[in-house]
């Protein structure tokens, strides 16, 4: 029996520090956690939503949205959703740890197919995040955060992300959770408040869960340094993006 307060989704922006939480996390007695993966919502469900959407809006399609409910369509997307998690190897007992960071863009989405369970967003300061991501950059498996590299396309992306931020708290409710990168990497009591919460366990520092997780290698690689950013793309990164970024951390 798959429930859906066992599911947990941990979202925010690349580089926030989702795959830190979603080790910490793996940690923890009974969790199940897949390795790194875009499989969800990002890539597959997402499109059938949209053309869920698309088949309503016009009348001269004669699709699925004529053989089914809203509900019923809903339902065969969790049997599909369900499906594919127990072929990575979710038993549906567990509590299942997701982390597709994009996934900060679907929150009614999330929250039809999965209406029961906890969304965790990860929140960083932005100009921490465009320096950890100019320096992933160059690294081998890095590549993808070139998009990322000018601090005009760096704002107008962190500013779409967080654009819906809102309807989490509105449609999750208390099972919505912040976590301040910066204030968690200090304070392990404040993390282990939110596990209790959600797992119903305190988070030890001492334990050491499989997971399922195979993280990157990152040897020597400084993940809370930004020194190497001048004043001016500091300045400019604060002024276009702490507007939702404070806004987001007093949700």
């Amino acid at each position: 029996m798959f429930e859906d307060s066992k599911m947990v989704f941990i979202v925010g922006f690349p580089r926030s520090g989702t795959t830190w939480i979603q080790n910490e996390f793996s940690k923890l007695e009974n969790t199940f956690t897949p390795t790194n993966e875009t499989f969800f919502l990002t890539s597959y469900l997402n499109r059938l939503f949209y053309a869920w959407r698309k088949d309503k809006e016009d009348r001269s399609v004669n699709g699925i949205n004529n053989l089914l409910t809203e509900q019923e369509y809903l339902e065969w997307l969790r049997v599909c959703s369900r499906a594919l998690f127990g072929k990575i190897g979710w038993d549906g007992q567990s509590y299942f740890v997701e982390k597709t960071p994009y996934n900060i863009m679907y929150p009614n989405e999330l929250s039809k197919l999965f209406p029961q369970s906890h969304v965790v967003l990860v929140l960083r300061k932005p100009e921490a995040v465009y320096s950890s991501l100019l320096r992933v950059s160059d690294l081998e498996w890095g590549s993808w955060a070139k998009q990322y590299l000018e601090p005009e396309e760096f704002c107008k992306k962190w500013n779409e992300r967080f654009r819906h931020i809102h309807l989490f708290r509105e449609l999750f409710g208390e099972r919505f959770h912040i976590i301040s990168y910066e204030s968690a990497k200090d304070n392990h009591e404040e993390l282990s408040e939110i596990t209790n919460k959600i797992f119903k366990q305190k988070l030890d520092t001492n334990l050491r869960g499989d997971g399922g997780i195979d993280l990157i290698s990152q040897d020597g690689f400084q993940s809370n340094s930004n020194d190497e950013l001048d004043n001016e793309v500091t300045d400019y990164i604060k002024e276009r993006c702490y507007p939702r970024y404070h806004k987001a951390l007093n949700l």
